[in-house]
């Protein structure tokens, strides 16, 4: 910048500094060169300046760019750190819903196995009690023909002789004396017949005690009475049948044919 100045005011000096011209012949000047060199110079120099000028103001918008830039991605840095926060937000409740929701299905599956274990365990027991129930001993019998034919004695023991059923062997064909082998409870059928005009008045006996009686008489022809019980029966408990009221004119049908058969059966309907 100094030597532009002093290019300048030698320029200056140069110019009224006093000169002798010949009238005769132009004479160029000493300083022609160096006052196109001065020229350039100067022209060079507000070159220099505009292009510093330029530059500055370049400068200034550059700056003035990473500013807004710099801004810029801090307010993309927050909006990322806060979608980041509520995407992390949201992953942690729906984790959190997750979780419970497995909890509540682990309570119901055990709810679930336990109802299922119980009912099972029940459906077991009823399975073993019909397994039972189905395997118990078979008690039954059926018998008849009567030994008998007069009824003249009060509790006297009806033994019928032929015996067509006898499992668990508790009929004694013998004394007409049914004796239970297993405890439960037991249904018993008498069926007895008379001869016309005479009268049959039996009954079902539990150890001495009649349960159950029935009469029958018909004065023209054979007549027939049957009587029934269902009762409980401990082991070695026994049932037969007897004549309720004895007298000579209480008879008991002993020929059977195919109309007529005097019978007493019984049976354990359960245990």
């Amino acid at each position: 910048m100094f030597s532009s100045v002093f290019f300048a005011f030698s320029a200056i000096l140069f110019l009224f500094e006093p000169r002798v011209s010949m009238a005769t012949e132009p004479v160029c000047s000493k300083f022609s060169y160096e006052e196109k060199l001065l020229e350039k110079m100067i022209r060079t120099e507000i070159k220099v300046e505009t292009m510093q000028n330029e530059i500055k103001k370049t400068e200034e918008t550059v700056l003035h760019t990473l500013v807004n830039i710099e801004k810029t991605a801090t307010e993309n840095q927050n909006k990322f750190e806060d979608l980041r926060n509520n995407i992390t937000g949201e992953i942690v409740t729906k984790f959190e819903e997750l979780q419970k929701k497995e909890e509540n299905f682990e309570i119901k599956f055990e709810e679930l196995k336990n109802n299922f274990k119980t009912e099972m365990k029940n459906e077991i027991n009823i399975l073993a009690e019909t397994k039972k129930k189905l395997l118990q001993p078979t008690v039954a019998f059926h018998a008849h023909n009567v030994k008998d034919l007069i009824l003249d004695r009060t509790h006297e023991i009806l033994v019928f002789e032929s015996v067509i059923t006898n499992e668990g062997s508790g009929y004694n064909n013998s004394t007409g004396v049914f004796t239970a082998s297993i405890e439960g409870v037991y249904l018993f059928t008498v069926h007895v017949c008379a001869y016309n005009g005479k009268y049959s008045t039996i009954g079902l006996v539990l150890d001495g005690t009649f349960v159950a009686k029935s009469i029958n008489y018909n004065s023209h022809s054979y007549s027939c009475g049957s009587v029934s019980a269902i009762v409980k029966l401990e082991t070695e408990r026994q049932v037969w049948v007897a004549c309720t009221s004895g007298h000579t004119n209480r008879h008991v049908l002993h020929v059977e044919n195919v109309y007529i058969m005097n019978s007493f059966s019984g049976v354990l309907i359960s245990k």
